[in-house]
């Protein structure tokens, strides 16, 4: 949190002016020394230690830098900053903030704030909702953003919109609507030659075929995707897009090429300071990790990545986490443990209705089964992942799963 608070302190001064910079800086002095005598007088009914203490500071920092920026600014400038904030959090993964933020321009300065502004701020709730799994919210601010965007008559906002609306579609296991959302979006971005949104389109469109098992088509949407991002330099979808081709190697058993992208995806993560692109990488590297026999790497990778989706509520990726904890004590012959991990992983991908991920988590369960003797419960979770896939409408990877059933039958 000291580097978010950083930036926001920074963002604060440059916007607010040196008169605002030196009164926090006042206010920090005073409230440090009152509260640095309390804690040495022992006088709390709780002990507190030293990350403890420097949170609190933290806390109040930014608590304080909110408050008495609205003195400094006019309404329009006041929540402009607040927005810029919230993108801060995005970042740094202080998503409550960022929502905190976000709902204040769009209930409290409603009928005041840039309609402009408001497009945009009820777009980057629904995707701090979508971190969180929120997706009934998330989909309310997107269509918000979306009307807004409409009224405007601004053409790369409806086409931003329709795309956040595609990926929920396909995240409920929506593919065929969500495909065509992504389409809509890239014939938009394509007239109003809005590149970024162009490789976003295409990554997206290439996420429905990888869901489908249908990887060449995937891996051709993916290499579009990222020429343009690489012509572009838009890193942060570069990110995204060696993740997901990371993705296609490992599904074909390709674990060096898949390491070499995941590489290339940490390291711009590492330079854009985004924590969790880097999990989302993390997550895939202890996968393949644990493939290769490399458990103790795997461990530690996949709790990594662990500690970061448990900070920003990110449950279905905690779920992924799981099950990658599973794979790897299954692989030690800690069957028990392994099979509580999946367990996790299952539940919480069918709290969300995740059928891909749910249908991944149960074939890795039948693999346990399989490995203890247990056919018959192997071949319960075999058909439970084949009616998940049978949902997505993913043939390839019906036909897959159904040769794994009749190898078992």
């Amino acid at each position: 949190m000291q580097k978010f608070t950083t930036e926001v302190s920074k963002l604060a001064d440059e916007r607010c002016g040196k008169d605002f910079a030196e009164k926090i800086k006042t206010i920090r002095y005073q409230r440090e020394r009152l509260l640095n005598n309390i804690w040495r007088e022992d006088l709390l009914p709780e002990r507190l230690d030293l990350l403890d203490k420097k949170n609190i500071f933290r806390e109040i920092d930014f608590d304080t830098i909110i408050m008495h920026s609205a003195g400094y600014l006019k309404e329009s400038d006041y929540l402009a900053f607040l927005f810029d904030v919230a993108e801060l959090t995005v970042k740094y993964i202080q998503f409550q903030k960022g929502m905190r933020l976000l709902d204040i321009i769009v209930t409290k300065y409603r009928s005041t704030a840039d309609k402009l502004l408001l497009a945009k701020a009820h777009h980057k709730l629904g995707n701090i909702l979508f971190y969180r799994n929120s997706y009934n919210a998330a989909e309310k601010e997107f269509q918000s953003s979306l009307q807004l965007f409409s009224l405007l008559k601004n053409n790369d906002g409806i086409a931003t919109s329709k795309n956040a609306l595609g990926i929920l579609m396909v995240e409920e296991g929506q593919l065929s609507q969500g495909e065509s959302l992504f389409k809509e979006a890239k014939e938009i971005a394509k007239s109003e030659g809005s590149m970024h949104l162009l490789a976003n389109t295409n990554m997206n469109i290439g996420n429905v075929y990888f869901m489908s098992g249908n990887f060449d088509d995937s891996m051709a949407y993916y290499q579009d995707a990222l020429k343009i991002a690489s012509k572009e330099n838009y890193e942060d979808s570069k990110t995204r897009i060696y993740n997901s081709i990371a993705l296609i190697h490992k599904s074909q058993n390709q674990l060096s090429e898949a390491l070499k992208f995941i590489d290339k995806s940490i390291d711009l993560a590492t330079k854009l300071d985004n924590k969790y692109l880097k999990a989302l990488s993390y997550l895939l590297e202890a996968e393949i990790m644990s493939n290769q026999g490399e458990f103790s790497s795997a461990t530690a990778i996949a709790t990594a990545a662990f500690s970061i989706f448990s900070e920003a509520g990110d449950r279905l990726s905690m779920a992924e986490a799981y099950k990658i904890f599973g794979i790897i004590n299954r692989e030690n012959n800690r069957l028990d443990v392994a099979l509580s991990y999946l367990e996790n992983s299952r539940r919480i991908n069918e709290e969300y209705d995740n059928h891909l991920n749910l249908a991944e988590t149960l074939i890795e369960m039948a693999e346990l089964y399989k490995s203890d003797g247990e056919t018959a419960k192997a071949l319960e979770s075999l058909k439970a992942a084949l009616k998940c896939f049978r949902k997505l409408e993913a043939e390839a990877r019906i036909k897959n799963i159904q040769e794994l059933i009749d190898t078992l039958s």
